[in-house]
């Protein structure tokens, strides 16, 4: 039994998970961001807002990129 108790956590320590991450584009994030918010009537070439599009890509990149979790193994 205590092999048991061992082994699980020896795997809960090593394993993680991580889904497949694509590459993310910010470039075409950026200008999707831009191309957003001049649909919604902002004006991206006043100086106040120049900048944001790509606050907006970077700050939805980091929102939807996974982070590495262990994987628990559960007792049974």
């Amino acid at each position: 039994m205590a092999g048991i108790d061992r082994t699980a956590r020896a795997a809960e320590q090593e394993t993680t998970v991580l889904p497949g991450t694509p590459e993310v584009d910010l470039t075409g994030a950026e200008k999707a961001a831009k191309e957003f918010l001049t649909a919604l009537g902002m004006r991206t070439d006043r100086p106040e807002l120049s900048e944001t599009p790509g606050r907006m890509a970077r700050a939805y990149a980091e929102l939807f990129s996974p982070r590495p979790f262990p994987a628990l193994a559960t007792p049974r």
